[in-house]
């Protein structure tokens, strides 16, 4: 399910931890969630949003949370609204809530993550499973059942949790029917996702508490010294308060204790009253010290759990097929470490799914792999909203009932035998998922500090963009022509080059003068809006970064940006590169595969003559029917573009002359068995004429293969023209 049919729910919090941590139980239940730290925040994105949910911490820092739900209501506003609490409500509290601001769930902090996933369900049910039922078993084969196939994938998917081995083994001993059984298993494999969502967001919190503590421990000491000092009692209190609720809602019991006993003890204390005070502060220090060796202990065991600040999200594959040596695959560590695995038994479940989802590959196996249908399969996964450049791997016994040139004009990347083992296939899908990137949106960092091009870094790759960090501002005209990003994230305060220069720079140069500059600034005054703009920004984004405003705010931009790529790349006729840039992808291809490289140039017959006879619709329906076919047919990594008024260009940079001109021969039979229409309803049909170069045999430069290229076109229209004449 896209983005945007995915039910909506705002959680408004200043406790950055738990909304992570909301986040990671509510979006993989098929939930889209959106933060606000403030009700300011909130209510920017209540406008430009339609939620199903509103979650509202009682504690936020421009306005308690009760107070705003009342301003909401008081607007009319009728979305459902989860109240939140570190504090126990009481039964006047509870009834003002639920009778008079007629909130739908009042929830005390710590939370249980699985009862909050399950109470936030029975308010705005889920629309869809992230993966559909279908998709995410594999048909029982001969000698496995259903209930088996899913025992192993969930051993496999949660291999180090001890809640899975004890359950499983618990179910699978159960004398119940087949169908009790596989309904327990979907249940645990929900409490599993549950717990891993837990276990990922509390390994980012213990590193936070770490600094957090000592802040904590440095304002009580502070007001100890001086009870005067009521900035250092009020952040104490917040603190402690915030780590009440968030620590306990991770399952980390002492940390939330000792922080309650210090929030309640801070709040009751006399610092005037020297006897009662001496045996508080005692107590408060005692618990600062139990917190702190808590923290340690709960870090050591957790220790085996981490998470790389490198990760990058799973590749979505689907098995398309059911054999011993698809669910083998499936089901290898190797293939999971690195796919989200769904599978499917037919062509037509297949298409549905392709259809419905986005998938970074797909792989066709036996007994489909040999399909009679298997191409016309081909042609409808690639012309799909969403997968149209999918890469597609062929596994299937000896002997293929379809020639290379067929599958590889098709679309097919890569073909196995059925003893490929799961390694070759992981380094396969890596390979050709990698061609997709240059379909996506590309955002480049720059700032000195790695830990915050991480952080970002990672926040962006998992919504699906492509991202390359850059320390070293120096670098930064080398960075742009190597990666060409469509959007900038550029810190301002670097050494040696502040933000500012570097976008002066940026407008400074022809080619990137145009490129949109987001500036990352803790400064977000009206003065430091002003600076980023007459430097020559688009906008700023402040720190510290706000997950959902940094989402935002890119999301728009780039798709602005999309629009000028469009306009400055794409031709509108064909929908293909125009030819300005597909020289220059080529050139740079070129620079890669000098060895092997072929540049096939055709043009339309006859083009002038169809124009005169059948209409100047006629020949715009011509360029628009090529376009399509070109661009969803062969292999993804080919490069496609319009050469002129009625020519096309494609670049291989793997391919031999015979295949090349095999593939040439099956677009040219394809593009025959259509008929188009002239002005006066008339029906003919179209051909094309081709000409190919090829490094090194035609050229040693790219230059030298474009010229000859061009030369055996005009070469072999003029020998078609002399034999259509005779």
């Amino acid at each position: 399910m896209s983005a945007e049919n995915r039910p909506k729910i705002l959680i408004v919090d200043d406790d950055e931890a738990f909304r992570n941590l909301v986040v990671r139980l509510l979006s993989p239940r098929g939930f889209e969630v959106l933060e606000a730290r403030s009700t300011r925040d909130a209510n920017v994105l209540l406008s430009k949003n339609q939620f199903a949910l509103l979650i509202v911490d009682y504690k936020l820092p421009d306005c308690d949370g009760m107070t705003w739900i009342q301003q909401l209501r008081e607007r009319n506003f009728q979305v459902p609204i989860a109240f939140c609490s570190g504090i126990w409500c009481d039964q006047k509290t509870f009834s003002w809530l639920r009778n008079i601001l007629r909130v739908s769930l009042v929830l005390n902090k710590p939370i249980d993550p699985q009862l909050f996933v399950e109470v936030i369900e029975s308010v705005v049910p889920r629309a869809i499973t992230p993966v559909a039922e279908e998709e995410n078993l594999v048909m029982a084969v001969a000698d496995k059942s259903i209930v088996q196939i899913e025992y192993e994938q969930i051993l496999n998917k949660f291999p180090g949790s001890a809640m899975a081995k004890v359950e499983l083994e618990r179910i699978i001993d159960s004398p119940e029917t087949e169908a009790d059984l596989l309904e327990k298993l979907k249940m645990l494999r929900r409490k599993l996702e549950v717990e891993e969502a837990v276990n990922v967001a509390k390994v980012k919190y213990l590193g936070e508490l770490g600094q957090i503590w000592p802040v904590l421990t440095k304002e009580i000491r502070q007001y100890k010294e001086d009870h005067k000092n009521k900035s250092a009692y009020e952040t104490a209190v917040g603190l402690a308060h915030k780590l009440r609720g968030t620590a306990g809602s991770f399952h980390i019991h002492h940390v939330a204790h000792a922080a309650g006993k210090l929030e309640d003890m801070l709040q009751t204390l006399d610092p005037t009253d020297d006897l009662s005070a001496e045996v508080i502060w005692s107590e408060i220090f005692r618990h600062l010290s139990e917190g702190e060796i808590s923290i340690r202990e709960e870090r050591a065991a957790l220790g085996s759990f981490t998470v790389a600040d490198d990760a990058v999200p799973l590749i979505r594959l689907l098995f398309v097929g059911v054999s011993p040596v698809l669910q083998a695959l499936s089901l290898s560590p190797e293939v999971t470490a690195i796919c989200d695995c769904a599978s499917v038994e037919s062509l037509e479940k297949a298409l549905a799914s392709v259809r419905n989802n986005t998938f970074g590959a797909v792989v066709i196996g036996p007994p489909l792999s040999n399909h009679p249908q298997l191409l016309k399969f081909l042609q409808e996964v690639r012309v799909s909203e969403g997968n149209q450049q999918v890469p597609l791997v062929l596994i299937a016994d000896e002997p293929f009932n379809f020639s290379d040139a067929q599958l590889k004009y098709a679309g097919i990347a890569e073909r196995f035998h059925t003893d490929i083992t799961p390694s070759e296939l992981a380094e396969c899908v890596v390979i050709v998922a990698s061609e997709l990137d240059k379909y996506k949106s590309r955002i480049l960092l720059v700032d000195d500090d790695e830990v915050l091009t991480n952080f970002v870094g990672r926040i962006l790759r998992s919504h699906g963009y492509v991202v390359e960090a850059l320390n070293e501002p120096i670098r930064i005209m080398e960075a742009l022509n190597l990666f060409e990003p469509h959007l900038l994230i550029l810190d301002v305060i670097m050494p040696g080059l502040t933000g500012y220069d570097v976008c002066r720079l940026i407008r400074g140069d022809a080619h990137w003068k145009d490129l949109t500059v987001l500036f990352l600034t803790a400064k977000s005054t009206a003065e430091g809006r002003a600076n980023a703009f007459r430097a020559g920004g688009n906008d700023l984004l402040s720190k510290p970064v706000l997950t959902e405003e940094l989402l935002a705010r890119v999301d728009t931009y780039l798709q602005i940006a999309r629009l000028k790529q469009v306009q400055l790349d794409i031709d509108a006729a064909t929908n293909l590169l125009n030819r300005n840039t597909f020289l220059r992808r080529s050139e740079k291809l070129f620079d890669l595969s000098a060895e092997n490289f072929t540049l096939c140039l055709f043009a339309v017959d006859d083009y002038s003559t169809i124009n005169e006879e059948h209409g100047e619709f006629a020949c715009e329906t011509i360029l628009a029917t090529l376009g399509r076919l070109i661009k969803t047919r062969f292999q993804t990594f080919v490069l496609k573009g319009r050469w002129g008024e009625k020519g096309f260009a494609l670049c291989f940079g793997e391919e031999d002359l015979a295949m090349v001109n095999e593939l040439m021969q099956q677009l040219q039979e394809e593009l025959q068995t259509m008929s188009f229409f002239g002005r006066a309803g008339e029906t003919f049909r179209v051909s094309f004429t081709t000409g190919v170069a090829q490094s090194p045999a035609d050229g040693v430069t790219f230059e030298q293969i474009r010229d000859r290229a061009v030369q055996k076109l005009l070469d072999n229209i003029r020998d078609r023209s002399r034999l259509v004449n005779k």
